[in-house]
């Protein structure tokens, strides 16, 4: 079978298409194929925050300031080292968490700072010194009455035991049990910036019932506002009526009072038919007054075990069950009055202290707000660098996951915010370290949880070949091929000239 020989030309022309087409794709194919298939990386901060986890428990500490009224100058030292002392001997909070004592001057407020009253009095006697000192319901004074006879070494170990058993004794125990990570938050809220405060009325019939919640709401400002360093609360409230229960509750003929047992306050709330969607982003706070058809007909409903005949339900609110004092008139349309909304107000207060974490201890609400901020700081800068290292480690884990500008920004921001905290810490600016401390936990929040790296945390390069694998594998192999058997042929016609030549200088 003859075969027709190619002309000189046309072997030169096959060579220079060979060739174009191989530079055109490893020239400009290649680039720009790994040009649109990069990830971009931003460079972390992981030195610096390194250092800041390294020195975590060296720059977070927690120094109160408590001023003491007293005639005894001494007294001050000798509490010092008395709960030094036990702070390093019967807590794991030795460098984390102390009192540090100051003398008092008629400049400090006790509405903002600790003031701790020593009374000398000669008709105390040792006896009675389990009732000598009173906590103040309204402010954060503390006053201790001791027997003028009593020595110094007597009265710092019973200052001590006050201080640790009836004020600061909530605190410690959830300090250390944070520090110990053995905190139980099942009850509380996770932390947010901004909660939406729903208060409900719920109405078992279709029976018209109005209540004064306009004037009673803002009552609740002044807890908002002791709350402001700590989040913002947005406030609505509804009315639903025909709130049919889940369970129907227990009759008692000697109460004659219908009982909603312990076992049924899960399953209390009708998720299913009541109205408690909202369209917000932030978590919401629920609040409700529940109405009982059986009202009419002077049949109470009880909670179960409650005086107050309410109950919480684990981050999502809180309920009351309202029974009015009188029955209804018939035909008379009921009102909720702004006296019987204040009383059922001041439980919801207590309730919304419980589902934010607030101790229940001691009595005055300005002593619990305070530790309850300090101990809001530590945990939101524990946490936020819990989250910077956690994203650091993926970021090591997965070599193909982006890591935009955002992330970066907000790793930075972040950390700048601690910076911020800890340094209010130093001076015992508590309220602006709480700020400061939620403003870097919600950094650290959107660094790790940015859209573009959460969509990318699941595409590796393997995914990359099966995608463009049916894309470039006829065009590489038909290049790769081509310029093989162009090498070859170069190959042979090189080694076909040699064996001329040397036949040439034979003859």
């Amino acid at each position: 079978m003859l075969q027709s020989k190619e002309t000189p030309y046309s072997k030169v022309v096959r060579d220079r298409i060979v060739l174009v087409i191989a530079l055109f794709v490893f020239c400009l194919g290649a680039p720009l194929f790994l040009y649109t298939t990069r990830v971009h990386r931003a460079d972390l901060p992981v030195l610096e925050l390194d250092q800041r986890v390294e020195t975590f428990a060296d720059s977070v500490k927690f120094r109160i300031p408590v001023y003491v009224n007293s005639t005894n100058e001494a007294a001050i030292a000798q509490i010092q080292s008395a709960t030094d002392n036990y702070i390093s001997t019967t807590t794991n909070l030795d460098l984390l968490w102390s009192l540090e004592f100051r003398p008092y001057t008629q400049e400090i407020d006790s509405y903002q700072d600790y003031v701790l009253s020593l009374i000398e009095d000669d008709e105390s006697s040792l006896d009675h010194l389990t009732q000598s000192f009173v906590l103040s319901p309204f402010s954060k004074g503390i006053t201790v009455v001791l027997p003028s006879s009593l020595s110094i070494s007597n009265v710092s170990q019973y200052v001590t035991e006050v201080l640790f058993n009836q004020v600061f004794g909530s605190e410690i125990q959830m300090f250390s049990a944070l520090k110990s990570n053995s905190l139980s938050s099942d009850m509380s809220f996770p932390y947010s910036t901004v909660f939406n405060v729903v208060f409900n009325l719920f109405v078992q019939d279709g029976t018209p019932v109005d209540w004064a919640i306009a004037e009673a709401v803002p009552l609740m400002q002044p807890i908002f506002q002791a709350l402001q360093h700590y989040c913002k609360f947005k406030v609505s409230t509804q009315i639903q009526y025909y709130s049919k229960l889940t369970n129907e509750p227990t009759f008692n003929e000697e109460q004659n009072a219908n009982i909603i047992s312990q076992e049924n306050l899960p399953t209390f709330v009708n998720f299913g038919d009541w109205n408690l969607h909202n369209h917000e982003v932030t978590p919401s706070i629920n609040f409700v007054i529940y109405f009982s058809e059986l009202n009419y007909e002077n049949i109470p409903l009880l909670v179960e075990g409650s005086e107050t005949n309410s109950f919480s339900i684990p981050q999502w609110g809180g309920v009351y069950i309202y029974n009015p004092a009188l029955p209804p008139l018939e035909g008379s349309r009921i009102k909720i009055s702004e006296s019987e909304l204040n009383k059922i107000l001041d439980i919801f207060a207590s309730q919304l202290f419980e589902l934010l974490g607030v101790p229940s201890e001691p009595v005055s609400p300005l002593m619990r707000i305070d530790s309850f901020q300090r101990f809001s700081s530590y945990k939101n800068l524990k946490r936020s660098l819990d989250n910077l290292s956690a994203l650091v480690k993926l970021s090591n884990s997965l070599i193909g996951i982006s890591i935009p500008e955002a992330t970066k920004t907000n790793v930075v921001d972040s950390m700048a915010r601690f910076d911020e905290a800890v340094q209010n810490l130093s001076v015992a600016d508590f309220s602006h370290a709480l700020e400061n401390s939620g403003i870097s936990l919600e950094s650290s929040d959107k660094a790790f949880f940015e859209k573009e790296m959460l969509q990318q945390a699941h595409f590796p390069n393997e995914h990359k070949l099966a995608i463009f694998l049916p894309l470039l594998g006829p065009i590489c192999s038909i290049v790769l091929f081509g310029i093989l058997k162009r090498f070859i042929a170069w190959k042979k016609n090189r080694s076909a000239l040699s064996q001329t030549e040397k036949a040439k200088k034979e003859i």
